[in-house]
């Protein structure tokens, strides 16, 4: 089948899916135009710098085991890249268990009492999906099959309820076949007798990071899209997008106080879906409109300190489950790479 080759591309985004379009439509020696309403790329991946120390928005981490795109990762970051040793571990009622949980751990810690409930409550859920087969669609049903309902409490409820502010039973069962695809107590109960696999994708023990922050990533792709002869645009508000024809698309924006365009024969948008819907003419029916509004999104607020010390913690990150501390994760930048600190004397 003969394909027609786009002429010139227009993305809406300036974050990491933006620019990888951005990146191998450049490859392909397409025209493309990328516009970002921040003066940065890297949208919610950035790394900012302050005094010398750098700072990702949460601590991300490049993990897959697509060889194509491990050898494409490393080629984009040749030169820059760390090799980090994951550490994990949950705060759960004042003790640090490790991430992955294991059984030896859990026995360790545990009450008796505890234990009981654990290996109770997961039989009984056991028994309850061999007689009712039932779809699993929440996420409390899903960590609830895989773990019983004592572990599910123990280590991911609270948790999971303050990244996304809504209660689990309210929650899709998606996200725990994403973040914890292969880990269940029969997984567990064998780690401990047999010793850990690494076949989780999730869960591997080393990562690769860019030495200065994961923002380093989309600065890095915005260098070759700008090598090639196309445009990273920053410091620009999409304010409508014009279809004039299903290959002649204007998109309209502001920078510096006015309003340009911009005009393509295909548009790839990573913006916010419900805000997209809304600005594209010709205008989309009542309905679809009403449900772009309804969207709604969760806040990412991170704090960051920078202390007098060579270290705090040996934790790449650490999840905070105790309902009585309000922020949900901790991470240590210095932990990835020392060169995401002003000197060694700091964190």
């Amino acid at each position: 089948m003969n394909m027609r080759l786009p002429k010139h591309v227009v993305v809406l985004g300036g974050g990491p899916a933006g620019l990888a379009a951005a990146h191998e439509l450049s490859v392909k020696n397409i025209g493309v135009t990328v516009l970002e309403r921040n003066s940065y790329v890297g949208g919610l991946a950035a790394t900012f710098k302050h005094r010398g120390f750098k700072f990702d928005l949460g601590g991300h981490r490049w993990f897959t085991k697509n060889d194509d795109l491990n050898d494409w990762f490393r080629r984009l970051m040749e030169g820059e890249l760390v090799l980090v040793n994951r550490t994990s571990r949950i705060f759960h009622d004042g003790q640090y268990f490790n991430y992955p949980i294991s059984f030896k751990e859990i026995l360790s810690k545990s009450h008796p009492l505890t234990i009981g409930g654990i290996i109770a409550s997961f039989l009984w859920a056991s028994l309850r999906r061999a007689a009712v087969d039932s779809p699993i669609v929440t996420m409390e049903q899903a960590y609830t099959a895989q773990f019983g309902a004592s572990l599910y409490r123990m280590f991911f409820q609270r948790y999971s309820e303050k990244v996304w502010g809504l209660p689990c039973n309210l929650l899709s069962a998606d996200w725990v076949a994403q973040r914890s695809q292969g880990l269940s107590i029969w997984r567990l109960a064998r780690d401990a007798l047999l010793g850990p696999r690494q076949d989780v994708v999730s869960l591997i023990d080393q990562f690769m990071y860019p030495r200065n922050g994961y923002g380093r990533i989309s600065e890095r792709m915005a260098e070759d899209i700008v090598a090639k002869g196309n445009r990273v645009m920053l410091g620009c508000q999409v304010t409508k997008v014009v279809c004039h024809s299903p290959a002649d698309i204007e998109v309209f924006f502001r920078a510096d106080g006015q309003e340009r365009s911009v005009r393509g024969d295909n548009v790839i948008s990573t913006i916010p879906l419900g805000l997209l819907v809304l600005m594209v003419t010709p205008a989309c029916d009542s309905a679809a409109a009403a449900s772009a509004r309804a969207l709604v999104f969760r806040d990412l607020i991170t704090v960051n300190v920078m202390l007098r010390k060579k270290q705090v913690s040996s934790d790449t990150w650490l999840y905070i489950q105790d309902p009585d501390i309000i922020f949900g994760r901790m991470h240590e930048p210095k932990n990835w790479s020392a060169a995401m600190v002003a000197d060694s004397n700091r964190t």
